[in-house]
């Protein structure tokens, strides 16, 4: 198919049934995350140079404003945040008043050690990163118990 009408094909599968199929085809690429697909089809090919600038000029550094920002988004979509409890009792239950409050968190590592950095999307004047975090929250609750005596 690529061949009769000279195109290129991109395909995002963490399959090794992929894999395998396309080591005999050289207009199939296959990537594991579409993240990765994303970078291909980037308007400029300076991925990895933002990336290491971004990396070089310690925006993941301690202090910076930058991960002061992530952290009030951390912290912002804990407050929309839909905790479901469950919970079970000889006793019937009920629950209300449930919030989770931030404690920590720390962003995911590739395999380097640096901070994993994914780019999405560069237009001109704006770059959109994606980033992962492990998130550490307290969740609590109020338990209404009762039991009806005969």
């Amino acid at each position: 198919m690529g061949d009769a009408h000279d195109l290129n094909v991109i395909a995002v599968s963490q399959d090794m049934g992929w894999k395998e199929f396309s080591g005999g085809c050289y207009r199939i690429k296959v990537v594991s995350s579409l993240a990765e697909a994303l970078e291909i089809f980037q308007p400029h090919n300076k991925v990895s140079s933002i990336i290491y600038k971004i990396r070089e000029d310690s925006l993941f550094a301690d202090k910076n404003h930058i991960l002061e920002q992530i952290k009030v988004k951390i912290i912002d979509s804990l407050d929309s945040a839909d905790i479901y409890i469950e919970a079970n009792s000889s006793m019937f239950l009920e629950w209300d008043d449930v919030f989770a409050s931030y404690i920590s968190h720390k962003l995911d590592n590739d395999i380097n050690g640096s901070v994993s950095v994914n780019v999405v999307r560069i237009d001109d004047g704006l770059i959109v990163l994606k980033l992962g975090a492990t998130v550490k929250v307290e969740v609590a609750a109020r338990f209404y118990f009762s039991s009806k005596t005969l």
